[in-house]
């Protein structure tokens, strides 16, 4: 071996080194996605839709008007929603799958403080303009569950 083949050796492998994390990024953010797209034929969710959540809170019903909006790309769903109640205006972000016409989902507070409001979401597509089911959520030291109607 030459020294010159050596250096061409050392350069070929820290090219390799520097590229492959950009090729792997690619493949999974762009490729995967598309194909995901291509190959999808289950129930289209995206867009905007408004929601009703009611649970029950110290023995007393609650009804909070939600305003979604859902990004889908294949089977992956995610976006953000804001819930508006009597006392304030929260913004949540989620992430989940739709599979079988069954959309499922965590989700959790967008914001900056130590908050442990978070949830989960499983809901029935009824057709092209309506979901149902329920939901559970965590806020404080207490666990609720309720249902959940989505609306376009």
């Amino acid at each position: 071996m030459t020294p010159d083949d050596f250096w061409l050796s050392v350069l070929a492998s820290l090219m390799a080194a520097l590229f492959v994390p950009f090729f792997i990024d690619v493949w999974n953010k762009v490729v995967i996605p598309l194909w995901q797209n291509i190959l999808y034929r289950g129930k289209k969710v995206n867009g905007h839709w408004k929601a009703t959540a009611v649970y029950t809170q110290n023995g007393k019903q609650v009804t909070e008007k939600e305003f979604i909006n859902v990004r889908q790309n294949g089977y992956s769903v995610n976006g953000e929603f804001t819930s508006i109640d009597e006392c304030a205006v929260t913004i949540y972000e989620f992430k989940g799958e739709i599979v079988n016409s069954i959309l499922t989902a965590s989700y959790w507070k967008k914001s900056e403080d130590d908050s442990h409001d978070r949830g989960t979401i499983a809901m029935r597509v009824i057709n092209d303009n309506f979901l149902e089911g329920s939901f559970t959520f965590y806020e404080g030291s207490t666990i609720f569950n309720g249902s959940y109607r989505w609306q376009k």
